[in-house]
């Protein structure tokens, strides 16, 4: 679905599910997503690790 592989018409096929149901979850899924907190980047956890093992 998302890497354009399987359409829901197949999921929908293949599981018995509805497109709308799919196509619901799908929209779920990438509002979560963009709300997901963003990564931090390794280098500033592992500078703020050395850090902290110094006090």
């Amino acid at each position: 679905m998302f890497n354009c592989k399987t359409t829901a018409a197949e999921v929908d096929r293949q599981y018995g599910l509805t497109v709308s149901e799919i196509e619901s979850w799908i929209d779920q899924v990438q509002r979560s997503m963009e709300t997901a907190p963003k990564p931090v980047p390794r280098t500033s956890v592992s500078s703020m690790n050395q850090r902290s093992h110094r006090h």
